[in-house]
């Protein structure tokens, strides 16, 4: 998710792909979500220096809650593939607890026009426990909640020492995927009220926003 994940590597198993299709819409959300601590990090996106993060294609925006930063991203997962998830923005902050807590936001077209996303939350939380399901395990199965007056599906997990919340919706023809960590289990879900800071546009999507660079 962020330069905080401990122990990632770039060369993660893909053997949890279970047809062609889902290898097509899992393989890049997964090895983005657990690997990208082995990439070249680059400068945040746009606007990061004011506390903002602004998408115009897809008009979305996010401001940073009090305490937070955006971190750097990886060159990799700047560059956008029909197949792979491109990341939006990371953040993170650090409670006086000292838990760090983390937010990624990604975006990706399936090969499905219009998918479950309950199922495909479900797919998603399983092919990251499957990566090593000696230390991952999901904690809560995919249900609905509402994030920034959207309907979202919201799956947790483990992943070795940390807490996840998997959030997934469809937006303006593509999947909207954002993971919130914390190293404590208290702190999850301060990391996963990051999201509210979200502000979606109208739901229609009129052009390819990934053709070139947003």
């Amino acid at each position: 998710m962020t330069s905080q994940r401990a122990g990632a590597t770039a060369d993660c198993p893909p053997g949890f792909i279970l047809t062609l299709i889902m290898r097509k819409l899992l393989t890049g959300i997964v090895l983005s979500a657990v690997c990208a601590a082995g990439q070249d990090a680059v400068p945040p996106r746009p606007n990061a220096a004011n506390g903002a993060y602004s998408n115009e294609c897809l008009a979305l925006t996010y401001r940073l809650p009090d305490g937070w930063a955006f971190g750097k991203i990886s060159k990799a997962s700047t560059s956008y593939q029909s197949s792979k998830p491109m990341m939006l923005f990371t953040a993170g902050r650090r409670s006086a607890a000292g838990s760090a807590e983390s937010l990624e936001l990604d975006v990706m077209a399936p090969p499905l026009q219009h998918p479950n996303m309950e199922r495909f939350t479900i797919l998603l939380a399983l092919s990251l426990v499957h990566l090593d399901s000696s230390k991952n395990k999901i904690t809560r199965n995919a249900y609905p909640v509402t994030v920034a007056g959207r309907s979202f599906y919201r799956s947790d997990l483990r992943q070795g020492n940390r807490d996840l919340a998997l959030f997934t919706t469809w937006y303006r023809g593509y999947a909207v995927v954002a993971w919130a960590a914390a190293e404590l289990p208290q702190d999850l879900e301060d990391a996963a009220n990051a999201l509210h800071d979200l502000s979606f546009g109208e739901d229609k999507r009129t052009t390819d926003c990934f053709a070139a660079a947003n």
